[in-house]
C-alpha cells in the first residue's frame, strides 16, 4: 500500500497579517484582562486560618464534663470523662453561637473606602457604629445594607437598602449621631473614638440577624475532635480578618466555661438543700435519742451500763454490725424513694448511688441519672420544643417509675433480711436472761443512736464533697 503524503506549512505571514489587520481588537483585549486582573488583586483580601484548641477535663469546663464531674464526687459514675461529642454539641449549639456574636457583635460588617476598589474591613475601629437594641436585631428577615457617606464638615449622606431594588431611607446631610428610621424600627448612627474630624470618607456596614448570622459562620468556623484518643476540642476559622477570628473562638470558649459553671453550681445547689433538709432531720432525732438514753439513765439510777452494754455487743458478735448496717441501708434507700415522691425533683439527679448493697438499685439509680444529666445539658442549650429535650423528658418520665419500683423491691428485700437479723437477734437475748429488762432496752436505745451517728455522718460528708463543687 501506498501512502501519499503532503507537506504541510504553517503560513506565519498570512497570520501576522491577520493580526495587523485587527490589532486595535487585540490591544483592547490585553487591556481589559489586565484591568480585571488588577481590580481582582486590589479587592481580593487574603483569607487567613486561625486555630484554637480547648481541652475537656472531668474537673473542668463546660457543662458535660462538670456534671460528670459532680457525678464522680457523688460516686454514681467514678471517674469516667465526658462525651467529647457532647461537649462539641454544647460549644457549637445555637444559642452559644448567637450570645458570642451578640457579645462581640459580629452581625454587623464594616468597610471603609481606603482608595480606588479599595475597601478595608473595620472590625472594632470603625468611625461609625450603628447601635440598635437586641430585639431590632433579632426581627430582621434579610440582611440590611447601609451606605454613609461622611463629608469634611462632618455630615452624612445615609442610605439603607435591602437587596438591589428596596431602600428604606436615603438622607442626606446628616448631623451625627443621627437616628434612622427603617420598617424594623429606629436605629442610631454614632461616631465612634477612631472618627477624625474634617475627613471625609465612606462607610459600607452590613447587618444580619444573630440566626442569620450562625447560618453563616459555619461556613467557615469548623469544630472537632483533634483525634479519637483525645479530649480536646480544635476550633478553625478561616477569615481575612484574624483577630475577629480569635475573638470569636475564644469568646465561644468563655461562654462554654461559663455555662458549665452555671450547671455545676445548679445541680450543686439542689443536692446541698436536699442534704441540708435531711441533716436536719437526723440532727433531731440524734438529739432526740440522746436525751432518750439520758432519761433512761435517770429514771433507772444507773451509773456505768455503759460497761455492761459494751461487754453484750461484743458478745453479740457479728449480728449487730449487720443489723445496723441493714438499718442504714434501709434509711438511704427510703430516703431515695422519698427523693423520687417529692414534687419538683422529677428532673434532678438521686443524690445517694453505689450507696446501698443493693445492686440492683444503684444499676437503675445510675442510669437514671445519666439520663438526667443529658437532659439538663440539653435543656440549658435548647428550645422548649426541642424534639430531643421532649424525648428524654418522656424517658426519663418512663425511667423513673423503674427506678421506684425497683427502690421499693429493695426497700421490701431490705426490710425482710432486716427482720431475720432481728429474729436471729431476739433468739440470742433470750438466752441472755441473766441480762436486765432495762439493760435490754439500753442497747436498743444505743443502737439506735448509732445508726442516726451513722447517717448523719454520712450525709454529712456527702454535704461537704459537694460543697467543694460550688
Amino acid at each position: 500500500m501506498e501512502l501519499e503524503q503532503k507537506n504541510q506549512t504553517i503560513d506565519l505571514s498570512a497570520i501576522f497579517l491577520e493580526i495587523k489587520n485587527h490589532w486595535v481588537w487585540f490591544l483592547i483585549s490585553f487591556l481589559v484582562c489586565g484591568l480585571l486582573g488588577m481590580g481582582y488583586l486590589r479587592t481580593k483580601r487574603p483569607v487567613f486560618d486561625t486555630r484554637g484548641k480547648l481541652y475537656i477535663s472531668s474537673e473542668s469546663g463546660g457543662a458535660g464534663s462538670v456534671g460528670k464531674s459532680i457525678l464522680s464526687s457523688l460516686s454514681i459514675l467514678g471517674e469516667s470523662a465526658g462525651d467529647i461529642e457532647d461537649e462539641i454539641y454544647v460549644i457549637s449549639s445555637h444559642w452559644n453561637v448567637v450570645d458570642a456574636a451578640r457579645n462581640l457583635k459580629l452581625n454587623r460588617i464594616y468597610y471603609e473606602k481606603t482608595g480606588f476598589l479599595k475597601k478595608a474591613r473595620r472590625y472594632n475601629n470603625s468611625p461609625i457604629e450603628i447601635s440598635a437594641p437586641d430585639a431590632w436585631m433579632d426581627t430582621l428577615s434579610t440582611s440590611m445594607k447601609f451606605k454613609i457617606k461622611v463629608h469634611e464638615n462632618g455630615t452624612a449622606d445615609i442610605k439603607v437598602t435591602r437587596g438591589w431594588f428596596t431602600t428604606y431611607a436615603d438622607l442626606e446631610n446628616q448631623a451625627l449621631p443621627t437616628e434612622v428610621a427603617t420598617p424594623y424600627g429606629k436605629v442610631k448612627l454614632v461616631k465612634t473614638k477612631f472618627f477624625k474630624e474634617g475627613k471625609a470618607t465612606e462607610i459600607t456596614a452590613t447587618i444580619t440577624s444573630y440566626d442569620q448570622f450562625v447560618e453563616n459562620i459555619f461556613e467557615y468556623l469548623t469544630i472537632s475532635t483533634a483525634s479519637k484518643k483525645t479530649a480536646t476540642v480544635v476550633f478553625q476559622m478561616r477569615s481575612p480578618d484574624v483577630q475577629m477570628s480569635k475573638d470569636l473562638i475564644n469568646e465561644l470558649m468563655r461562654l462554654y466555661n461559663i455555662r458549665g459553671l452555671t450547671v455545676k453550681n445548679e445541680i450543686a445547689n439542689k443536692t446541698n438543700e436536699f442534704l441540708n433538709e435531711r441533716l436536719n432531720v437526723l440532727h433531731d432525732a440524734l438529739s432526740s435519742s440522746e436525751n432518750n438514753i439520758q432519761n433512761f439513765k435517770n429514771q433507772n439510777n444507773i451509773v456505768d451500763l455503759e460497761a455492761e452494754a459494751e461487754y453484750q455487743l461484743k458478745k453479740k458478735g457479728t449480728l449487730e454490725p449487720k443489723i445496723i448496717e441493714t438499718q442504714s441501708q434501709l434509711a438511704i434507700l427510703e430516703m431515695t424513694r422519698d427523693f423520687l415522691a417529692r414534687p419538683g425533683n422529677e428532673y434532678l439527679m438521686i443524690p445517694f448511688a453505689s450507696s446501698t448493697s443493693s445492686e440492683a438499685s444503684n444499676t437503675a439509680i445510675q442510669s437514671y441519672n445519666e439520663l438526667v444529666l443529658k437532659y439538663i445539658q440539653l435543656k440549658d442549650n435548647a428550645r422548649q420544643d426541642n424534639i430531643a429535650l421532649r424525648n428524654i423528658s418522656e424517658q426519663i418520665d418512663a425511667m423513673r417509675a423503674n427506678v421506684k419500683e425497683t427502690v421499693n423491691r429493695s426497700i421490701s428485700h431490705t426490710r425482710v433480711v432486716l427482720n431475720d437479723l432481728l429474729a436471729s437477734s431476739r433468739e440470742n437475748d433470750s438466752r441472755l436472761n441473766r441480762l436486765p429488762a432495762q439493760e435490754r432496752e439500753f442497747i436498743d436505745l444505743k443502737r439506735m443512736q448509732v445508726v442516726q451517728n451513722e447517717l448523719y455522718s454520712f450525709l454529712l460528708q456527702r454535704k461537704e464533697e459537694n460543697e467543694l463543687m460550688l
